[in-house]
């Protein structure tokens, strides 16, 4: 028996019903090349700080790279680009208690904290009242006096008399720092007012607190239409305003009557140019642009199911779109403006199932579905891994907690539950440099993690950010086959296991089966203060406890026949205990392993 083309799982076919190179369990370890090459362990970088700079303490539940920090988030948070930049070059937008907030990475360094988004218009009317005073003496003449459409009225009495009191109406509203506008407060009922004289307008309503300004306007009627103009801005400080409507020599209409914040806001994206997306059960508000906090009611979209997450990004010509991912069928969102996006319905029901378990690569989006991980792209779904996986299988790994990585043309599916198990497979490409049979399994359990153009992956295990895969030391990697019957029974008497691991100095020898005895597994570099502090005297052996090496479990009819390391490329004798039908082999190692054979002595070896 020998097997020199090692292969990796898949979970949807019974391992007995492939090949021998084919794996019944593998973890940790790439199979491209033929051999068992185990992955390099994650390199510690820093600790996750959080939106107000502070380094975390619990679990990173998302994680982002902005500018020269690593956020992180306890809950599961997406984030979008800033259109309008407030907080420098890196800012960004999320949502937290169903609110948009903004923050960046010079106010996450300088320990700022987040700006709450927009702000909430005012309610109640404001209070008009009449000052009983003349706005000036010097109040000019109108050029046109009224009384000339009366013919009993002669024109040179004209100058002596005055115009007719005025029906006016007022509204206001709160302007932040940012220049962000509430909608307009409630109409002021009509008041008449008296040629030349003031007018009083005071706020009803204590200004929120990131209230820097209000603006008040006035309502103007035309011949055709009507429209709210702005007749002044003060300081929040100074309430109350004294107006004279006949100086008033006009303003800017009011933007904002129908631009509220998003009620109960669940998560945030990007479209288009300066415009962000919001949504909130099966609504989806797009902001007016360049005005994030501003979402005008006829912008709105609806989808048939409640919305999980969207996902934005750039296409080859540079415009954006969203995909919507939904508890039924996904949709498409395109254009350039806001006021002018078109939704697209992909009818095939594909849900998905957790707002983690989504991740968008070049123009494509991955996610976890019911049936595996799909992927949309252009107008279509389709199922990433049915080659690998049924849904039944799928399901047992509770997909609900995975969270999606991607990294050196390989696809990331990492659990942050015991009782599921980390996956991971090539992607479909054409220049792919895996084979698509090599799904293996990984050790490791996440919560959270990031990758992007300017970084490889990195992962967030408990608040430590970790760079995936760039240690100096591997993983140990593990190779199982399936159970593999002969046709005739057969003795197996010796083995050779080939790989790149060193000899082990005979005097080490002892080291290392103890670790192995008390571990079943390798140490790593990692292992050595503990390991250290129960067994001083092994300080010597440390560099070959340590260093790559390989290890052997040699099944026969259910019966252990071997189970220790190997300590060189040279073969070893296997007790012989009579003629066995099914073998299993077991392999764990810190090495690269090549080949692996078995016989039943020297000469068949």
């Amino acid at each position: 028996m020998r097997i020199n083309k090692f292969q990796g799982v898949i979970p949807k076919i019974r391992s007995d019903k492939l090949g021998a190179g084919f794996a019944a369990f593998a973890e940790n370890c790439l199979l491209h090349s033929g051999a068992i090459v185990p992955l390099r362990a994650p390199r510690p970088l820093y600790n996750a700080v959080d939106i107000n700079g502070k380094p975390m303490s619990g679990e990173v539940k998302a994680l982002y790279k902005i500018g020269g920090a690593w956020l992180g988030f306890e809950h599961v948070t997406p984030i979008a680009e800033d259109p309008i930049h407030i907080a420098g070059p890196q800012s960004f937008l999320f949502v937290k208690d169903n609110q948009v907030w903004r923050s960046g990475y010079a106010w996450i360094t300088d320990k700022a904290g987040p700006v709450a988004l927009g702000i909430p218009r005012p309610i109640k009317a404001p209070k008009v009242t009449l000052t009983g005073q003349k706005c000036r003496d010097d109040m000019p003449v109108p050029d046109d006096c009224w009384q000339n459409a009366l013919p009993k009225k002669p024109a040179q009495d004209c100058p002596n008399q005055e115009l007719p009191p005025q029906v006016l109406t007022f509204c206001y509203t709160w302007v932040t720092e940012c220049q962000e506008e509430s909608g307009p407060s409630d109409y002021s009922e009509p008041i008449l007012v008296p040629y030349a004289e003031s007018v009083m307008l005071v706020p009803t309503e204590k200004p929120p607190v990131n209230a820097t300004m209000i603006r008040w306007y006035m309502l103007l009627v035309g011949d055709k239409e009507a429209e709210m103009a702005q007749i002044d801005e003060q300081s929040v400080k100074t309430l109350a305003f004294v107006f004279c409507p006949d100086l008033f020599a006009g303003g800017n209409p009011l933007m904002t009557q129908t631009w509220y914040p998003v009620p109960c806001a669940e998560g945030v994206a990007n479209i288009g140019y300066g415009a962000i997306l919001v949504w909130s059960g099966c609504h989806i508000y797009v902001s007016a642009h360049k005005q994030p906090h501003a979402f005008p009611e006829a912008n709105t979209l609806v989808v048939d199911d409640e919305i999980v997450r969207i996902v934005s990004f750039r296409t080859k010509t540079g415009a954006y779109q969203a995909v919507v991912l939904t508890k039924g069928v996904p949709f498409v969102i395109a254009g350039e403006l806001p006021d002018k996006l078109t939704i697209t319905r992909i009818n095939r029901r594909m849900p998905c199932l957790s707002v983690k378990g989504v991740m968008c690569v070049g123009e494509s989006v991955y996610y976890c579905s019911e049936e595996g991980i799909a992927v949309v792209t252009g107008a279509g779904v389709g199922l990433l891994t049915a080659n690998w996986m049924d849904k039944e299988w799928w399901l047992r790994m509770s997909p609900q907690n995975y969270v999606l990585g991607f990294y050196d043309q390989r696809i990331f599916a990492f659990t942050d539950q015991v009782q599921s198990q980390s996956i991971m497979f090539p992607m479909r490409t054409n220049d792919q440099a895996y084979a698509e049979k090599d799904l293996v399994y990984l050790s490791y359990r996440v919560h959270a993690l990031y990758f992007g153009d300017e970084t490889s992956m990195a992962v967030a295990l408990g608040s430590m950010v970790f760079d995936w895969e760039q240690n100096d030391y591997a993983m140990q990697a593990t190779w199982k086959s399936a159970i593999l019957s002969a046709k005739n029974p057969e003795s197996i008497g010796v083995g050779v296991v080939h790989s790149d691991a060193e000899d082990i100095p005979h005097d080490c020898m002892d080291w290392v089966t103890l670790v192995w005895r008390e571990y079943k597994r390798l140490l790593t570099p990692a292992d050595t203060g503990e390991f250290l502090q129960k067994y001083p005297d092994a300080s010597a052996a440390i560099p070959y406890i340590v260093a790559p090496k390989v290890a052997l479990t040699l099944q026969g009819n259910e019966r252990i026949r071997i189970d220790r390391p190997v300590w060189s490329d040279k073969p070893f004798r296997i007790n012989g205990q009579g003629l066995v039908r099914r073998w299993q082999i077991e392999v764990k190692s810190t090495a690269v392993v090549s080949e692996l054979a078995l016989a039943a002595n020297m000469t068949e070896l």
